[in-house]
């Protein structure tokens, strides 16, 4: 249930981000920048993931907190 509503989140965060001047690119930028520090946060070892497979995956999970909280906060 939850699953479905990541995308639409990822969707608004990236709309909303967009007004302030920062592209999907730079989000995408920035987390790969910081891959290695990313995977070291995690006790199972993410070997499975590609770079881009764990790009999206915490763009994707990022997003949909961030965008929870400033729902939940009528920030949006």
């Amino acid at each position: 249930m939850i699953e479905e509503h990541k995308p639409r989140f990822l969707r608004l965060f990236v709309e909303e981000s967009g007004k302030n001047g920062v592209s999907y690119q730079q989000l995408v930028d920035t987390v790969s920048r910081n891959e290695e520090d990313l995977r070291r946060c995690y006790s199972e070892n993410l070997v499975d993931l590609d770079r881009k497979s764990l790009v999206d995956m915490m763009l994707l999970d990022g997003c949909f907190i961030l965008m929870l909280f400033f729902i939940v906060s009528r920030k949006v």
